[in-house]
């Protein structure tokens, strides 16, 4: 058992819960979700 990938994937239903994807930053839950550790603000090309 994978116990990072739990531990995130609880978080990410107690985020859930809180605040509706909705009401959250552009790019938060991709970044939650640990695809990438890339800045949640991207500069515009």
């Amino acid at each position: 058992m994978d116990l990072l990938r739990a531990r995130r994937e609880h978080y990410q239903v107690l985020i859930e819960r809180r605040f509706p994807l909705a009401e959250l930053p552009a790019g938060f839950a991709e970044f939650n979700a640990g695809h990438s550790l890339k800045p949640l603000v991207q500069p515009n090309p």
